[in-house]
């Protein structure tokens, strides 16, 4: 009967260490769970400040982008603007061209005439 005494406190304390090894790696567990949940978390965060700051510096090149467009959309209505005045001025220019020329025309055949009535006065 003692050995049987003997055998089962033997077991119970076998079963006792094996209890609080298992209860010192659950707590070691949980700990290191505990650690790396908080490293993510760091991480998270670090990575999402960065990407804020990341996406903050693509919006500020995009309002630059959009802001060179802009400009660059007046320039090209400006210019334009002052072609079709250049246009206009050349039209008016071949006009002005045209009538002088008329006028020059009507100037020979004016010529033309006093000089054929001067020649037959002096004949």
């Amino acid at each position: 009967m003692i050995e049987y005494f003997d055998f089962l406190i033997d077991k119970a304390v076998d079963i006792t260490i094996g209890f609080s090894l298992g209860i010192l790696i659950l707590i070691l567990h949980r700990r290191a769970d505990k650690r790396i949940h908080e490293k993510i978390e760091k991480l998270h965060d670090f990575v999402t400040e960065e990407a804020a700051s990341l996406l903050r510096e693509i919006h500020k090149s995009i309002e630059k982008e959009q802001s060179i467009d802009e400009n660059v959309h007046k320039m090209i209505q400006d210019q334009q603007k002052i072609l079709s005045e250049i246009h206009k001025t050349v039209e008016n220019e071949q006009t002005i061209g045209e009538n002088d020329h008329q006028m020059i025309q009507d100037q020979q055949k004016i010529l033309s005439e006093i000089h054929k009535t001067v020649e037959k006065e002096s004949v």
